[in-house]
């Protein structure tokens, strides 16, 4: 079969919603084999929540923050979880940024 077929509008792609000010960084030093920081910048105060990850989906850390406009850092002890890649993300009012983090050893 050589026909095409198209139904709906295809022009429309997936949305990306963005929050402008809203910015997660890399950690420092990446990899890491000790402490490390996260730096994240929010564009007013309110609730943020960040969050390290396994490739499994599994927590293995986990802060509340009240955050005011501006610059924020988390640190994190690498050496306290076992060498691979982990995912860190920052979710504020609605919105939720991810990086990757590599722990060596």
């Amino acid at each position: 079969n050589d026909e095409i077929c198209i139904q709906g509008d295809i022009s429309q792609g997936i949305e990306s919603k963005v929050l402008e000010g809203f910015i997660l960084h890399q950690n420092i030093p990446n990899p890491s084999d000790g402490l490390t920081s996260v730096e994240f910048e929010v564009p007013y105060g309110g609730k943020a929540e960040f969050n390290l990850v396994d490739l499994f989906g599994r927590t293995l850390y986990n802060e509340q923050l009240n955050v005011t406009t501006g610059s924020h850092t988390v640190k994190l002890d690498a050496a306290t979880v076992p060498a691979g890649v982990y995912y860190y993300s920052v979710t504020f009012d609605g919105y939720r940024l991810v990086k990757k983090m590599i722990v060596s050893k």
